[in-house]
């Protein structure tokens, strides 16, 4: 069963996205696993400036696109650490329709994570 956080203004158990991944649906499981982990590879690097990285880009993003956009994706939120009702989750696609979160993580955050990670290992 999936651990949740404190119920949202309506009452509604509230998800982290690693928590909610098991109401996506079936298609969606492989990539989100996917995100999960880059997502626990970022939380080993908290002091770093990782975090204002991914914020520079979903703000360029939304720039571009528009929030609306930007916002109704579950990726958006996995990497903005928002938690979200079981209902949320489940109506919103994975990523913008042009695949922006997905992308980033696979050509931006990975080699980064890995850049750290070798220099974490030097240590």
């Amino acid at each position: 069963m999936n651990e949740t956080l404190e119920p949202d203004e309506k009452g509604e158990g509230v998800y982290t996205f690693a928590n909610a991944a098991e109401f996506f649906p079936e298609e969606e499981r492989e990539i989100a696993r996917f995100h999960i982990d880059v997502y626990h590879r970022i939380s080993k690097f908290i002091s770093t400036n990782l975090y204002s990285f991914i914020a520079s880009f979903i703000n360029k993003l939304a720039e571009e696109k528009g929030n609306g956009v930007v916002r109704h994706c579950k990726l958006f939120h996995l990497y903005s650490f928002s938690s979200l009702s079981e209902k949320e989750w489940r109506k919103l696609p994975m990523d913008t329709p042009e695949g922006d979160f997905d992308r980033f993580a696979r050509e931006k955050l990975i080699p980064l994570l890995e850049q750290k990670e070798r220099k974490s290992e030097d240590l």
